[in-house]
């Protein structure tokens, strides 16, 4: 418990936005489970896992059309609001909407040139899933980076709302509405995915403080200016590191694989639930106790944080084991087929948890590069390990791939932590070093 009235990590901040963004994420995850046991009923493993790669694909190539400057905004709005420089918050913002929204949509406008002048037809199967790709590129980009505007001016849990809680919401209303007409395709889940996904982001707009009338100071702030590469590395290796095996069994395997793959990922991510919710509530926190040099306030927050967040994960990665099979059975007829790899990919959750926070002290301290790095050699591991597993074992080589690799970027970040801050993460020696 927090009683000392003047102590950093007291509830007021951090505490309450990681109630706030509990309840997104609660809201988030039972509508997102709604969600896809809706569309892998009507889909079937395969048009499921059609539509499933379609999705993987637009958010890894969306990755680098953000610049990295969603990481940029979480970190330096955080310190220029607790500068009180308002004319920062308004430069930051105003520049990274315009480098964003002209990256994304001059790399959808000659994409969708490409499809027009290639062998794939509007009219057909493969040709509306690719223009969906194409279509969901920049609404991706654009949303990662409104997230991390609201988030960085305070809105943690606001932040996490267009994502988590408006698109699937859309995504399950238009698809209920599209069931009492026709049977759903893979197209038609596509398309439905993107007018979701847009309809997000406008409502996501409508959350976003008017920063010209931000009380505060008026003198200029500049745009820090050697963040680009290693910002858009890290944006890249970490959303590669999420959807490359999704990619992987579409090379390798087929369209059934990945949908039971996704159904199995999604299912074993919620064991690090509890870690990611306290993730995106202590980001600004951390930011600002670094830029103010609070080092051992820093450590205390860690410490007193990630204990929490172990019990919860433990307690769900239990059930999941325990109960997998049933839970499974949820999405329909053949998904059940895929516990093995549940059990494999909910024991590599458990071991990121055990990390604690390290992503979010390195790239909330300036050390990017570090996670970027990580996440990019992880993501080679994963590319070379599934390319040897996945022929002969599929959906469970996949699983055994993406275990491993997590295991030794937990590894590796933890250790850089460690060395670049001085800070332990594991959740006993958090407390040992505090102490």
């Amino acid at each position: 418990m927090f009683r000392d009235k003047d102590d950093p990590t007291r509830p007021t901040g951090w505490r309450e936005g990681a109630i706030g963004t509990a309840g997104v994420k609660i809201a988030g995850m039972l509508l997102a489970f709604t969600t896809s046991v809706v569309l892998a009923n009507a889909l079937g493993p395969k048009a499921y896992g059609d539509f499933a790669l379609v999705v993987s694909l637009a958010l890894l190539l969306g990755a680098p059309l953000a610049l990295g400057l969603d990481i940029l905004l979480v970190r330096e709005l955080a310190a220029a609001v607790a500068a009180d420089d308002r004319s920062r918050v308004h430069v930051l913002r105003r520049a990274v909407d315009r480098s964003v929204a002209g990256v994304s949509f001059a790399t959808s406008l000659a994409a969708s040139v490409l499809l027009l002048l290639g062998p794939w037809p509007l009219t057909s199967h493969l040709g509306v899933l690719l223009w969906g790709v194409a279509l969901l590129l920049p609404v991706c980009a654009l949303l990662r980076t409104q997230q991390a505007c609201i988030q960085g001016l305070g809105g943690v849990a606001a932040g996490q709302m267009p994502q988590l809680v408006v698109l699937p919401l859309a995504v399950l209303l238009l698809t209920t509405l599209f069931l009492t007409i026709e049977p759903l395709t893979a197209p038609a889940a596509v398309l439905i995915y993107v007018s979701a996904a847009v309809t997000a982001w406008l409502v996501g707009r409508r959350w976003l403080p008017r920063t010209e009338t931000m009380p505060g100071r008026t003198p200029g702030g500049a745009i820090p200016g050697r963040v680009a590469g290693p910002l858009i590395l890290l944006a890249v290796a970490g959303t590669a590191h999420d959807q490359l095996p999704m990619v992987m069994l579409g090379a390798l395997a087929d369209a059934r694989s990945v949908g039971l793959y996704d159904v199995a990922r999604r299912t074993a991510s919620l064991p690090s639930f509890a870690l990611v919710v306290l993730s995106i509530s202590l980001a600004p926190r951390i930011a600002e106790l670094h830029t103010t040099g609070r080092k051992t306030d820093l450590a205390r927050l860690v410490a007193r944080a990630a204990p929490p967040a172990l019990i919860v994960s433990l307690a769900v990665g239990a059930v999941l084991i325990a109960c997998g099979e049933s839970i499974l059975s949820f999405f329909g007829e053949g998904f059940d087929a895929v516990y093995p790899s549940l059990v494999i990919l909910t024991f590599g959750q458990l071991v990121y948890v055990l990390g604690g926070f390290a992503v979010p002290l390195l790239n909330m301290t300036g050390h990017d590069a570090d996670v970027a790095w990580s996440f990019l050699g992880a993501g080679a591991l994963n590319a070379g390990l599934s390319m040897v597993l996945v022929p002969p074992f599929a959906v469970e080589g996949a699983a055994v791939a993406t275990t491993v690799s997590l295991g030794a970027t937990t590894l590796f970040l933890t250790a850089r932590v460690s060395r670049r801050l001085h800070i332990g993460v594991w959740p006993v020696r958090a407390r040992q070093r505090v102490s």
